[in-house]
């Protein structure tokens, strides 16, 4: 992972959320395809891989979690919740921005 292309990657989905971030912000569904996605495969994620990263895993009572990254030895080590930006018609560029920048 080269932190430049990470850099390159969220400024690149910063660019597609001023876009498009009112139907993103709608769906988590399309949150996870222009958003989180491409960061996490910018990070090196190989989201395609089951021994690397399963989607929908299901928590017990917690219900499921979108994303779980595991080690060598298939135990998680990062789970990641997705949702809409800032719900539908709340979507703000400007919010999205500094939650992508913090």
């Amino acid at each position: 992972m080269a932190v430049k292309a990470v850099e390159d990657e969220i400024r690149r989905v910063m660019d597609v959320a001023d876009k498009f971030g009112g139907w993103i912000s709608e769906h988590e569904t399309a949150n996870r395809y222009a958003v989180i996605d491409p960061i996490l495969w910018a990070l090196g994620w190989q989201t395609g891989l089951p021994w690397e990263c399963r989607v929908e895993v299901k928590r017990g009572k917690q219900g499921r979690a979108d994303y779980v990254r595991l080690n060598a030895e298939e135990k998680p080590v990062v789970v990641i919740e997705a949702k809409g930006l800032y719900g539908g018609s709340n979507y703000s560029p400007t919010n999205f921005r500094r939650t992508l920048a913090s």
